[in-house]
């Protein structure tokens, strides 16, 4: 009896010790934790293989502004097995891409883009892409991306676009395949020169392979976050179609276009993208093998499909909202009529005299928002922000949409008012810090001049002669989006009826 009560005395003791120990061992972890990072909150449970990617709607855009008002400025989701922190508000936004550029500035490194990009270019992760997109970018201001060589092209197409108008008055048009088509045409001049023959059967393939492959990067988004589909039989994702293409464009057009240029011994200025880079000094004297032929068809076919896809877009949305909003193409055209005339078409000179229309330009590329997660970045090294901890190679959503349709921002922000962006004299452009569509910091889109000129252009000659209206017994398209990497409007015809 003794011994028993003896061992369970000993027993009772080692239990007390036991919990004595693990209260101690709590109560120190509890302190560390308080006084350590953490990774941002998220909106529930993540689930084994797939993560969070459950929870997502098919258009999630309206989920994520939810989340961010719910979780605050920095939420984490797992697409899969990838954690992925949203960071949802401007100033998280500029904080992160700016403030902290040197360690956000990064690209993921993912299956698709290492497959596609092939680590060259300025949409791959390292080092490289600042070479590139500096050599590009002076490019693209010799070329004159807002005045000179760049509007000389923009014009001649806007001359047979407006001939093409005019002769289908009566037709209803599908305004998003007219103008794409018109776009393609500004943008392969500028990469590949004044005399690239359109015609030609294979360069007419290429182009609409072209066409075809952003629609074919958005079906496979999901190869990334869930990587065992891609060992699933055929090609559900367009995966193999679209490493298709890539190698057709690139032997087909890119590096034939690349070809001829080495062959001409030009001396005079060069009126392309392509003939530029080649005559770049350290590609020529092969001082920084960062430049070299494999990296110029990486940066071409990345701008062939981000460049095209975007402006077109933007030029569709554009043509919605106004259809939507007769007063304003009124007010714009009225602008015009009073500032410039009628008897000749808006240069991009004439922006200062056309404040509301540049302000409506500015309007549909915030309310549009077609880039709402722009892309995505990651980070170099373990980061505290927000007091949370952002670890290395976590991938980074910044939510554009959470900027440009903040109604603390805006105050009505899902209205369409181009007035929002003039000062009380209406003659006066205001820009807001917090209008940022073509993202912010080192990795924002070089292209944003361009894009507005070719956008200010295309919009304000269309004005200039048409009105834009429905087809009769025809109601308003819709103003919602299909959601991808970049929103479009879902599909509407519109009349162009002569002024």
């Amino acid at each position: 009896m003794l011994a028993v009560l003896d061992i369970g005395e000993g027993s009772l003791q080692t239990v007390l010790l036991g919990l004595l120990f693990a209260l101690c061992v709590l109560t120190v972890f509890n302190r560390w934790s308080q006084n350590s990072p953490r990774l941002p909150p998220s909106p529930g449970l993540a689930l084994p293989v797939v993560g969070h990617l459950y929870l997502l709607e098919a258009n999630p855009r309206q989920q994520f502004l939810k989340w961010g008002e719910k979780l605050g400025p920095m939420f984490r989701l797992y697409m899969g097995n990838n954690l992925v922190i949203v960071l949802h508000g401007y100033d998280v936004i500029r904080e992160a891409l700016v403030t902290h550029a040197d360690k956000f500035s990064n690209r993921p490194s993912t299956y698709i883009s290492s497959l596609l990009a092939k680590n060259s270019g300025f949409v791959t992760p390292g080092t490289s892409w600042v070479k590139h997109r500096k050599v590009s970018t002076e490019i693209l201001r010799k070329l004159g991306q807002s005045t000179g060589a760049v509007e000389q092209k923009v014009q001649k197409e806007l001359r047979s676009l407006l001939s093409s108008l005019h002769a289908q008055t009566d037709c209803p048009l599908d305004a998003s395949g007219i103008l794409s088509q018109s776009v393609s045409s500004v943008f392969y001049s500028v990469l590949f020169g004044p005399d690239f023959r359109f015609e030609d059967p294979e360069t007419e393939s290429c182009m609409k392979l072209v066409a075809e492959q952003a629609c074919l990067l958005e079906g496979m988004i999901a190869l990334d976050f869930l990587p065992f589909l891609r060992y699933l039989p055929g090609d559900l994702f367009g995966l193999k179609k679209t490493l298709e293409v890539r190698e057709y464009v690139d032997s087909h057009l890119i590096r034939r276009q690349v070809a001829s240029r080495r062959e001409q011994s030009c001396t005079e200025e060069p009126e392309d993208f392509i003939t530029y880079f080649l005559k770049n000094q350290d590609m020529q004297n092969g001082k920084n093998p960062e430049l070299n032929e494999d990296s110029l068809v990486a940066i071409v076919f990345t701008l062939l499909i981000a460049a095209i896809d975007t402006t077109s877009i933007s030029l569709s949305w554009a043509i919605l909202y106004l259809l939507h909003h007769p007063e304003v193409q009124e007010r714009c055209f009225q602008e015009m009529k009073d500032s410039i005339g009628l008897d000749r078409r808006p240069e991009f000179k004439d922006c200062g005299q056309l404040p509301y229309l540049e302000a409506t330009i500015l309007e549909v590329l915030r309310r549009a928002s077609i880039s709402p997660f722009s892309i995505h970045h990651t980070v170099t090294e373990d980061v505290i922000l927000r007091g949370f901890l952002v670890p290395k190679d976590t991938i980074i959503m910044p939510s554009l949409d959470s900027a440009l349709l903040s109604a603390n921002v805006w105050g009505d922000p899902y209205n369409f008012r181009p007035e929002r962006f003039l000062d009380d004299t209406g003659k006066r452009l205001v820009v807001k810090e917090q209008f940022i569509p073509f993202c912010i910091g080192p990795r924002s889109c070089f292209g944003e001049k361009l894009a507005k000129m070719v956008l200010m252009l295309f919009l304000s000659s269309v004005l200039q002669e048409f009105q834009i209206r429905s087809p009769p017994d025809t109601p308003l398209p819709s103003l919602k989006d299909t959601f991808g990497l970049n929103c479009i409007p879902q599909p509407f015809k519109v009349l162009f009826v002569p002024r």
